[in-house]
């Protein structure tokens, strides 16, 4: 993907709001807790956050996967986009403390 599509990275942010809608409703209606309350609320800023940086660290483990065959094998590529989206923060990250 170039880095620099637009049309990528509005698609990326659309699956973004997916995975976030999707953990506010598991967390409304199966854990039965309120995501904004006080233990819950750092882990829904963290997945706010995900959303915005999810065009980045899906670039780069789309990327990452298309250079190592052994690992497509092993994880299932379907499963790389939430692996994206829940670690998006961590991999931008790490990419700027490595740069």
């Amino acid at each position: 993907m170039k880095e620099n599509s637009l049309g990528f990275k509005i698609l990326y942010i659309l699956v973004g709001i997916f995975f976030f809608f999707a953990y506010y409703y598991l967390m409304n209606s199966y854990i039965k807790v309120d995501p904004t309350s006080i233990p819950w609320i750092i882990v829904t800023i963290y997945m706010l956050i995900a959303i915005v940086l999810f065009p980045y660290s899906g670039d780069k483990v789309s990327v990452w996967l298309l250079d190592h065959p052994v690992i497509d094998f092993l994880v299932i590529p379907v499963m790389s986009m939430p692996f994206a989206y829940i670690f998006a923060p961590i991999i931008w990250g790490m990419d700027k403390v490595k740069n």
